[in-house]
């Protein structure tokens, strides 16, 4: 059997180790989720030297609304078709988490990690399983490759560099370099990046190997640069917090001599608005302009400390050709059959039904409003026809179509807005008509979408629906 001489290093204060069993088979990695926690920095695999020591590090949390108590991270590693702790100790300090072994023998090691969350429903959490290949000798890299856990993290922050080589039991002593420096330092041998408090930017890693060499880039601070076409929504969101639930948010506009000023309402980890549409890019108003988000501990949480992201700069390009709003659907109208009896004696209500909604969107810009009209045919058989009102349940309106009348405006918005409305409540009325007959009635509605002023290039959008009603 192979064996390690094994040495747990956690960067945190530990409790005395407690016995687990062997578990019979490898389980499913638990992965990460906001809510529901997991491994959040997942332990990689590694090749090595027979006598140099392999250092794993990880991390796990139980979830953004879940107050933090104690963790116990148990190490499992792979015998025959079974599996064996190798040891599981209780953590009441959270941080990211490595052990350094050391290899007695070559061959291949297999391991996973068990994390169980003291005082949660669903606390415990199995990482990707890795392993540790020992060579007996060196085995020169053709390929490598670098990856980040975290492309965005905010200052005060870690994350871990991890290289991979081809052959995957190449190995090679690993150099790194960071650029600019004095925003993040990183730990040559576990790969962990710490960035500095207050400092942020975007840094490039690399890794060399020899003549082998890999790069990636890191945003500290959280908010990237967004470039979108004038009159475009944009949308900056602060990415590298892991325990967004820890804080509250207040958005800044920062002027070019950096000062600040509240944006009322952004008080979210995301900001988004839509930009202003003036073709002239020299004179748009939202070119150029710069964003900073304030983090500020929640008070349960007053171990946290209070932050700002980086500033992230809007640019604009050209506008987008306007597409003019669009008429996306219009409703079929059905109601109940039709009384004959009471329609020759008396004027009829009948409650209809629309099979989709009346929806139209515009991302269109500048001054000017759209328009939607309507025109209801008559309401007719081929035999007999009959006076009738449509009327149009708009939410806080109502609008009457006369049969065989002249159009009538719908709604009218600026430019930009969208509408739908599902028709709920409306309504047909029939007059009384002692020379009704038997038979399908129908009518046609025409709904005309138009601008207002006309735009040369843009035409108006027609749409023609039924209205349908059985006489019995």
């Amino acid at each position: 059997m192979r064996r390690f001489l094994l040495l747990l290093t956690i960067w945190l204060g530990f409790l005395p180790a407690t016995t687990v069993s062997a578990a019979p088979t490898y389980q499913v990695p638990s992965g990460n989720d906001f809510f529901g926690g997991g491994f959040n920095a997942e332990p990689q695999s590694q090749t090595i030297l027979l006598g140099q020591g392999a250092t794993i590090t990880f991390n796990s949390w139980p979830g953004a609304l879940i107050i933090k108590k104690s963790v116990t991270y148990t190490l499992w590693q792979q015998q025959g078709s079974g599996w064996q702790s190798i040891l599981s100790r209780k953590y009441t300090k959270f941080d990211t988490a490595s052990f350094t072994m050391t290899p007695q023998v070559a061959g291949t090691y297999n391991f996973q990690i068990q994390a169980d969350w003291e005082n949660v429903m669903k606390g415990t959490y199995y990482s990707q399983g890795f392993s540790i290949i020992v060579t007996p000798s060196i085995i020169p890299p053709t390929a490598m490759s670098l990856k980040l856990a975290h492309d965005t993290i905010l200052p005060g922050e870690s994350t871990r560099a991890d290289v991979a080589f081809e052959p995957a039991n190449a190995t090679a002593r690993v150099t790194w370099s960071v650029a600019p420096a004095g925003i993040v330092t990183i730990d040559s041998a576990t790969g962990i990046i710490t960035s500095q408090p207050n400092k942020t930017g975007l840094v490039t890693i690399t890794a060399t190997a020899g003549k082998l060499s890999a790069s990636t880039q890191l945003l500290v601070g959280g908010v990237k640069d967004q470039t979108v076409a004038a009159g475009d929504p944009v949308t900056f969101e602060l990415n590298g917090l892991h325990d967004s639930a820890d804080y509250s948010f207040q958005w800044y506009a920062v002027d070019q001599t950096g000062n600040k000023k509240a944006i009322p309402g952004a008080t979210h980890a995301r900001y988004q608005f839509t930009t202003n549409p003036a073709p002239d890019l020299s004179t748009n108003p939202d070119q150029n302009r710069r964003f900073q988000v304030e983090l500020i501990p929640n008070e349960r949480f007053s171990g946290a400390e209070h932050g700002w992201s980086n500033v992230a700069t809007l640019s604009l390009t050209a506008p987008r050709p306007d597409p003019g709003p669009s008429l996306n659907s219009v409703p079929e109208i059905t109601t109940e059959p039709i009384n004959l009896a009471a329609v020759v004696s008396q004027s009829a209500q009948l409650p209809v039904t629309a099979t989709a909604p009346l929806a139209i969107t515009d991302r269109g810009h500048g001054a000017g409003s759209w328009q939607l009209s309507a025109q209801l045919s008559s309401l007719e058989t081929k035999a007999t026809k009959l006076e009738a009102t449509l009327n149009l349940n708009l939410g806080p309106s109502q609008v009457e179509l006369s049969a065989g009348g002249d159009a009538v405006s719908i709604v009218q918005r600026p430019r930009g807005e969208t509408f739908s409305t599902l028709l709920t409540g409306s309504g047909l009325a029939i007059k009384r008509n002692p020379y009704a007959t038997a038979g399908d009635y129908q009518a046609k509605i025409k709904w005309l979408l138009t601008l207002t002023p006309p735009a040369e290039n843009l035409q108006p959008t027609q749409k023609v629906a039924t209205v349908k009603s059985e006489s019995e």
